[in-house]
């Protein structure tokens, strides 16, 4: 599997390259080594350090779910900070799943963007110091009562915090 994800990032990136096409893959979510007995290759920092020097180019770039990212990480959620400088410094983050869980895997849940364990303040005051100019998009969002299947009231609350953390920190 990694020969071929190898292989493919070797034939696309020369081709977004020609397009001026970034790419960039999610991490797999949760960051586990299997699922159902199916090995995973993108579940940690390592991996994915080794995913952006397959080619080094622009185009060669990673969706950072920060969740995800985050459950790569010690309880107390400190190595996400680590991770975002690594690829921010290097320009390899195309956006931001901006979001928050409880604790890194196998024991996490959904949080509200505010309530879990990464200091969202602290990351996104990071992302402005390493000159991040992209989107950050809240992905997932707890349910709660009589909102929508889609989480319109979750949502809500999260593009809010997000835009409140952005007035704050400019």
């Amino acid at each position: 599997m990694r020969e071929n994800l190898e292989h493919w990032i070797r034939i696309i990136t020369p081709i977004a390259e020609e397009e001026c096409i970034r790419i960039g893959i999610h991490p797999d979510d949760p960051p586990v080594d299997s699922v159902g007995e199916i090995p995973r290759l993108l579940n940690s920092f390592d991996s994915y350090k080794r995913l952006i020097e397959i080619v080094d180019s622009p185009s060669n770039a990673i969706e950072f779910c920060q969740r995800t990212f985050s459950e790569m990480t010690d309880a107390a959620g400190e190595g996400i900070y680590d991770m975002i400088r690594y690829f921010g410094e290097r320009q390899k983050i195309l956006y931001v799943h901006f979001r928050n869980v409880s604790n890194p895997v196998p024991m996490f849940w959904e949080e509200f963007i505010n309530t879990g364990h990464v200091d969202m303040e602290k990351a996104m005051r990071l992302y402005k110091e390493i000159g991040f100019d992209g989107v950050f998009v809240n992905d997932h969002v707890p349910h709660t009562i009589d909102d929508t299947d889609w989480g319109h009231r979750g949502r809500a609350y999260a593009n809010g915090y997000i835009q409140a953390l952005l007035d704050v920190i400019r």
